[in-house]
């Protein structure tokens, strides 16, 4: 199993989480015995809009996704949280690529809620990406005031990034392709108007405050 570094960053106005793996120390070298040139890194960009936490003096990032062929989905990005939760609602028909079992869950949202709901899995796309496997998430089908209150805002889902879960819980950037899914930033944005980013790609700044490993479980 690989293992991901993630690192992260405060700002005044914006807040930054960048996972990645350190580069290599030198350049390898060729048979001529001239170094190689380093390849560029592919990224991605998938913006992030800020919205008012309902019913508190705060603010949660949110992205779009697709999960199976579904129209894009507005879900909450929750650092201190792994794995998806689809809210009621989120479809009037289950999407071709979703598969929703009968096996019930429990989850516990970051508010401290507990919310139910089926075991379903899916393949699962951002910006155009898609993971390389089936990632497991519990869609919540009985009404949940809490859940209703972003609904009525038009986010019907919890994606948790972070490193707490487990066998059903998994946060899906880590089965992107590549080093898409091996290093990644977020930067929150509070200032009105001006949308945040997540950089599947993004490479390691040289001023990290702090690391932390995740599991990666996608495949090249």
């Amino acid at each position: 199993m690989r293992r991901i570094l993630a690192l992260t960053a405060g700002l005044v106005a914006t807040a930054t989480i960048v996972a990645g793996v350190p580069a290599a120390s030198a350049d390898p070298a060729t048979d001529s015995g001239v170094a190689a040139t380093r390849p560029v890194p592919v990224t991605v960009t998938l913006p992030v809009r800020t919205m008012q936490t309902p019913g508190r003096n705060g603010h949660n990032g949110t992205v779009l996704m697709r999960v199976g062929t579904s129209a894009p989905i507005r879900v909450i990005v929750d650092t201190g949280f792994s794995g998806l939760l689809l809210f009621p609602g989120v479809w009037d028909r289950t999407p071709a690529g979703v598969t929703i079992g009968s096996d019930s869950r429990t989850v516990l949202a970051p508010n401290g809620t507990r919310i139910k709901g089926l075991l379903g899995s899916a393949k699962m796309a951002f910006s155009g990406v898609s993971t390389t496997e089936a990632i497991p998430f519990i869609y919540s089908n009985t009404p949940n005031k809490y859940l209703k209150q972003w609904t009525d805002m038009g986010v019907y889902g919890l994606m948790g990034v972070g490193t707490k879960g487990g066998a059903t819980m998994v946060n899906p950037f880590t089965a992107l392709p590549g080093d898409l899914g091996r290093q990644w930033s977020i930067h929150f944005s509070r200032m009105k108007g001006k949308l945040g980013a997540v950089v599947f790609g993004a490479q390691t700044p040289a001023d990290s405050l702090m690391t932390f490993p995740l599991p990666y479980i996608g495949t090249n």
